[in-house]
């Protein structure tokens, strides 16, 4: 397996959420102006869990 493989993305308007696959477990970029702002790891979860990351960035629920 690659080091982080992307399996998904989210984007509205300046800000986007990539989903990685790693040996670990899931990562997510928040990304906002095309600068990955954090990287949020969800090792000890699922996809389920990480796309809510994801979701929760683009809605503004997660402020950084």
């Amino acid at each position: 397996m690659k080091q982080r493989e992307l399996i998904s993305h989210i984007q509205d308007k300046d800000k986007k959420a990539n989903i990685f696959h790693t040996p670990q477990g899931y990562e997510v970029d928040l990304i906002e102006n095309k600068k990955v702002l954090e990287t949020r790891k969800a090792y000890a979860y699922s996809i389920h869990y990480a796309e809510d990351i994801a979701h929760n960035w683009i809605s503004g629920i997660i402020k950084l």
